[in-house]
């Protein structure tokens, strides 16, 4: 059996939803394996506003590979 870790990246997904509270509590529950390693995708404000809702210190979560919420779509520019 192989020692590498198994790379897990979980979505918050919508941050008006259950989303984020839900990725981060399985968050918590997903570090105490040994054998995952796991990146949180998501708005770093809104991972850091759930995660303080839920008591959770954010030094606590996993590492977050932060995607900016946008709320306007004419705010997208291509390319």
């Amino acid at each position: 059996m192989s020692n590498q870790r198994i790379k897990i990246g979980l979505s918050i997904g919508d941050h008006n939803g259950i989303g984020p509270e839900i990725a981060i509590k399985a968050s918590q529950v997903l570090a105490t394996n040994p054998r995952i390693e796991l990146k949180l995708i998501g708005d770093r404000g809104v991972i850091d506003f759930y995660a303080n809702q839920l008591s959770i210190s954010v030094k606590e979560l996993p590492e977050i590979i932060h995607v900016p919420t946008i709320d306007n779509l004419s705010d997208l520019v291509p390319g």
